[in-house]
């Protein structure tokens, strides 16, 4: 019998027949069950999830003799495990999840069974793993334990461990545990002290994702040479500055992390990385990226921000698959290159480059949803016609040059606009955008003077008209409820704000500057 009752308002399973004959019970989801003395007869049960429930105690569970899966995570209120048999004679049991779940107190001597494959658990107590088991069968160990400092019985696991994952267990430093972990395909260790790789030499056969985020301590991936299979690596935020031991490995990477690598400047290895789909070299001092010529036709994701060094993006010439593409703080001039793959661009970053003038290769970027082109030397957007209706963030804040949005007369996605700092005087192409409008960004577009183009907004939360020539308000009525943020600083020409009599959720207003002389509507729905 098989008995489904998730997301649902029940807080009891009294009386839906929970008898020797259940098999499964899936209450996922169900925040108001707490009390599930009612499975105490379901002696029979293989799978039990109780994830997001309101459970707090688990001591009606009888089925130890059948049980294959127990799922508990997220169950925020259960914290004591004391009262419950030991699970380590639950010959059956293939996998517990406690991920998200509180566990505070358990026996003091608990163990998990030696056939358990798969565990995952968060804010277990104690420093070490001594619940696994000698001649454990683990196949999958996920802990969150900033307590961690003991991994000695993880070794109980040998060659059948395949997926270690021990992120922000800030106690973890050695992973001398895994030296005969000989089937690891996955180890994740972002946020700990690990410093050591060496240890990993007996494991790397199988290995396919080495993720060692914020291990400032790494340095040396030396011991990768005898990778082959690596399609995954994350050393964000390390201290490795040489990855030509990743050259057995090059074939078969598709994505690799290498942001805040500070000391990263060649990346030649890369030239045989055929599969790469996604590459992050945000704030390394790489400055040449003619090895990513050969990845090129299947990039998808490329993020160079703050590659002060890098004035080139020629390598992508032969780009057809790129989605996201970050330029941010670097020397890059020309965007010609991105030409074989404007049509599949959806986000492109390009803050900061004084250099960029000219977004004409643009002209059939018919997906781009996400622009920022902060600091350029753009002043015509016109190429920009044929996403105009996909655009939903877009940021021109310093574009000087910039006075005509007509364009943007097609867009009615747009929530974020920013044009701050801009030529523009004339904003009534948005008033196709202004009901879905949230954040808007006019602030010293000194020749402005006229919004009622936002006439129709219906959700703008920000809004800055700093140091315009506006002086008519009250084209925000139908915007005034939402409003958190309203910056009218050096708006002389202001002196009525009645309209935002109705502004309830207004959390920071400045009227320096103005001319506002009664500010009672302001007060009268500020909250309280």
């Amino acid at each position: 019998m098989v008995l489904v009752v998730a997301k649902t308002g029940i807080s009891t399973l009294d009386g839906l027949g929970c008898g020797p004959a259940l098999q499964v019970i899936e209450a996922s989801g169900c925040e108001n069950l707490r009390n599930i003395a009612a499975l105490s007869t379901a002696t029979h049960l293989r799978l039990v999830n109780l994830s997001g429930t309101g459970v707090d105690d688990v001591s009606s569970l009888q089925c130890l003799g059948t049980l294959e899966s127990l799922l508990l995570q997220g169950c925020r209120r259960l914290v004591d495990l004391q009262c419950w048999p030991t699970l380590e004679h639950a010959a059956r049991l293939r996998r517990v999840d406690l991920e998200d779940t509180p566990i505070q107190r358990v026996a003091e001597d608990f163990k998990f069974p030696t056939g358990l494959q798969h565990l995952f658990l968060d804010k277990w107590p104690g420093s070490d793993l001594s619940f696994i088991p000698v001649e454990s069968k683990l196949q999958t160990v996920f802990v969150r334990n900033r307590y961690l400092s003991d991994m000695t019985s993880l070794s109980n696991c040998g060659s059948h461990v395949q997926c270690v994952d021990l992120n922000d267990c800030t106690g973890v430093r050695s992973l001398s545990p895994l030296r005969s972990a000989a089937g690891l395909i996955q180890l994740s260790t972002v946020g700990t002290e690990v410093s050591d790789l060496t240890l990993l030499a007996g494991c790397l056969a199988k290995l396919e994702r080495l993720f060692l985020k914020r291990c400032s301590g790494v340095r040396d991936i030396s011991v990768l040479k005898r990778a082959r299979r690596l399609s995954m690596i994350d050393f964000t935020g390390t201290g490795v500055a040489d990855i030509s031991a990743l050259a057995a490995s090059a074939g078969t990477l598709e994505k690799v992390l290498l942001d805040d690598c500070s000391a990263l400047r060649d990346i030649s290895v890369l030239s045989g990385a055929r599969a790469l789909t996604t590459l992050g070299m945000d704030n390394t001092s790489v400055s040449d990226i003619s090895a990513l010529a050969g990845c090129a036709p299947v990039l998808q994701a490329l993020s160079l921000k703050n590659c002060s060094q890098v004035s080139s993006i020629s390598a992508l010439g032969g780009a057809r698959v790129l989605r996201t593409l970050n330029v941010t703080g670097t020397g890059v001039r020309d965007l010609s290159p991105l030409a074989g793959t404007a049509a599949t661009l959806e986000k492109l970053f390009v803050r900061g480059c004084s250099g960029v003038s000219d977004i004409s290769v643009l002209t059939g970027a018919g997906r781009l949803s996400d622009i920022d082109f902060t600091g350029t030397r753009v002043a015509d957007i016109s190429p920009l016609a044929a996403c105009a209706r996909t655009l939903q963030k877009m940021v021109l804040d310093g574009c000087s040059g910039l006075c005509d949005i007509s364009v943007l007369s097609r867009a009615r996605a747009l929530t974020l606009l920013d044009l701050e700092s801009t030529a523009v005087e004339d904003i009534s192409a948005i008033a196709g955008c202004a009901p879905v409008l949230e954040l808007l960004l006019l602030g010293k577009c000194s020749g402005l003077c006229d919004i009622t183009a936002l006439g129709g907004a219906r959700r703008i939360r920000t809004l800055s008209l700093e140091s315009t020539r506006v002086r008519d308000l009250s084209p925000l009525a139908g915007t005034a409820a939402t409003l958190e943020k309203l910056n009218l600083k050096g708006c002389s020409g202001v002196s009525d704000i009645s309209v935002l009599a109705g502004a309830g959720r207004l959390t920071d207003v400045d009227l320096t500057g103005t001319s506002v002389a009664d500010i009672s509507p302001h007060t009268a729905s500020a909250p309280t």
